[in-house]
């Protein structure tokens, strides 16, 4: 099975993790129904705290490339 998950290609992961995103997004957008749920714990926390998180490690990613050529 792990031979398997390393034989796919990166283009085919990110294809896999758009897909999977798309699903979450219409999942939440349909079936939570409750605004507060939506709004305050998801979309301000949970996803702003994991998108913030993910712009840190993309500029000390980026800084350690261009510091050290």
């Amino acid at each position: 099975m792990i031979s398997k998950l390393k034989k796919i290609s990166l283009g085919n992961w990110m294809l896999i993790g758009m897909i999977l995103g798309l699903l979450v997004g219409l999942i939440l957008n349909f079936y939570v129904t409750d605004s507060f749920i939506k709004n305050i714990i998801l979309i301000d926390n949970v996803f702003y705290l994991g998108g913030t998180g993910f712009i840190k490690l993309m500029k000390m990613l980026v800084y350690h490339l261009f510091s050290f050529q």
